[in-house]
């Protein structure tokens, strides 16, 4: 287990003295671990980058977020700045990653499913204090080259913070590390400051006008740049694990019912596509793209949910754990795991889905929730769909919003 990290916040002179010193040593561990990994990583994302001159000494760095690796890829992009970034505190939960991130960079851990006011008063403290913070509005990986909704609070934040802001957007990177494949493969990449704008500009602005400036900027198209890119990929087995991704078949509209062997996705209704090098799947497939397919998906499942109250999505095999955050997790129960309009259940264990304040879908193949009485996260031995389970729940938690906190897609 590895403990919530302790860090020394606040507004006194000693405080951001202390927060400054503990920058400094960041940074400087930053820069060895950069110079260590850092031609690697550029080599192997075909990553290049642009930012103007005279940036702020602080400011917070908003960014969209389309590779595993951002953060780190972050740092390279802006050497002469230190952000502490927001980290989802599962991280923090596996032993060895979570010790060499809290040594590394000293993250702020968030949890996804809900709202965490402690992780935005660390943020705000260590802003008061003369740090920088980094973080990605949307919260989670992009599943398909298409930013995931940016929450309303993204502006209060930012107004709140009074410094500086600089948006930021990665172009490309969702295609050489999708967040569903098996491989990371071959494309070049680019970063590039999208806007820099100043404090009193900020102070200026509503939380509602700072939250439509950062959707614009981090509306980022990665489909549509991949189209006007003239390159095919360079990889192996480039449709393995969209089946994490893509739950509904075009041809029977089977749920989970959909594999990937190679470059193909198949169905056991005998559907069969293939994803081409050109991240699109074979001319005259119904569905060019996999943000298209997702689409469709989505809409189609509203639809079922509509039609029929009960409908209920299920996967064998799954087990349950009930989560102290930053800290471990303790295995509940085990069996199939199952979500409808009526509850949540795993094995023995069940909820009332009215009693659930909000799910997240980490990682690849986990979904995190909190209800009444803690906080908890199902897991599967073999890689799975979560997105289905998410699109399910977001339809039905905007359906009955009341209790609920958290409605993320």
């Amino acid at each position: 287990m590895v403990d919530e990290p302790k860090r020394t916040t606040g507004s006194t002179p000693s405080a951001k003295r202390d927060v400054l010193r503990n920058q400094r040593k960041l940074q400087r561990r930053v820069k060895a671990v950069c110079t260590l990994i850092g031609p690697a990583l550029i080599h192997h994302f075909g990553y290049t980058w642009d930012t103007p001159d005279n940036l702020p000494d602080q400011f917070i760095l908003l960014s969209n977020h389309e590779a595993y690796l951002d953060p780190a890829l972050a740092f390279l992009t802006f050497p002469d700045h230190f952000f502490y970034f927001f980290m989802g505190e599962q991280v923090y939960r596996k032993k060895l990653l979570g010790k060499l991130a809290h040594w590394a960079a000293d993250p702020i851990p968030v949890m996804r499913q809900v709202n965490d006011p402690k992780a935005v008063r660390t943020a705000l403290s260590i802003l008061r204090a003369g740090g920088s913070i980094g973080l990605y509005p949307a919260g989670e990986r992009e599943w398909d080259g298409h930013a995931m909704p940016i929450a309303d609070s993204i502006g209060k934040f930012v107004k709140l913070a009074k410094v500086p802001l600089v948006t930021f957007n990665g172009e490309g990177l969702y295609f050489v590390s999708p967040r569903w494949s098996a491989h990371m493969r071959r494309l070049p990449s680019h970063g590039h400051v999208i806007g820099v704008y100043g404090a009193e500009q900020l102070a200026a602005a509503t939380p509602a006008e700072i939250t439509a400036l950062v959707r614009r900027d981090l509306s980022f198209d990665s489909t549509a740049w991949r189209a006007a890119l003239d390159l095919p990929t360079r990889g192996r087995d480039l449709a393995e694990w969209l089946e994490t991704a893509l739950y509904l078949c075009p041809a029977c509209e089977g749920m989970n019912t959909l594999h990937s062997h190679g470059d193909t996705v198949s169905c056991d209704c005998g559907f069969s596509v293939r994803y081409t090098d050109r991240d699109v799947f074979e001319e005259g497939a119904r569905l060019h793209t996999v943000h298209e397919w997702r689409e469709w998906q989505r809409e189609r499942l509203c639809e079922r949910a509509n039609a029929e109250p009960e409908l209920t999505l299920a996967l064998e095999d799954a087990k349950i754990y009930r989560v102290e955050p930053t800290v471990g997790q303790t295995i509940v129960d085990s069996g199939t795991f199952s979500l409808n309009g009526a509850e949540i259940r795993c094995g023995g264990w069940s909820r009332p889905f009215a009693d659930i304040r909000g799910l997240a879908m980490v990682e690849t193949d986990r979904i995190l929730f909190t209800v009444s009485d803690g906080h908890f996260e199902i897991r599967h031995k073999r890689p799975w769909n979560t997105v289905g389970f998410g699109d399910l729940y977001y339809h039905l938690a905007k359906k009955t919003a009341s209790g609920v906190t958290s409605v993320r897609q």
